[in-house]
């Protein structure tokens, strides 16, 4: 994705926030993947059932990116070895 300018744009900053409580919150590394899915599981939020949907939809965006980016790489990297 590009923005108006045309520079392309880092891929977890399109995801789109969620909102959780009183703000809205966006999983854009794996450090905040593991906290998000540590307050699900064992935190405040286990007791709220939106809260925990609206992490588990915020860990599977951020999931699905991150695994597209995993086989963009494994595709680059076998289709750099059939050239040799």
């Amino acid at each position: 994705m590009y923005d108006g300018q045309g520079n392309l744009l880092n891929p977890y900053a399109t995801l789109p926030p969620l909102p959780i409580g009183d703000q809205e919150e966006v999983v854009k590394g794996g450090t905040g993947a593991m906290r998000v899915y540590q307050e699900m599981m064992f935190g405040q939020a286990r007791q709220n059932i939106v809260v925990r949907e609206n992490y588990r939809k915020l860990l599977l965006q951020y999931c699905k990116l991150d695994t597209a980016a995993m086989v963009a790489i494994w595709m680059h990297c076998r289709n750099a070895s059939k050239k040799r």
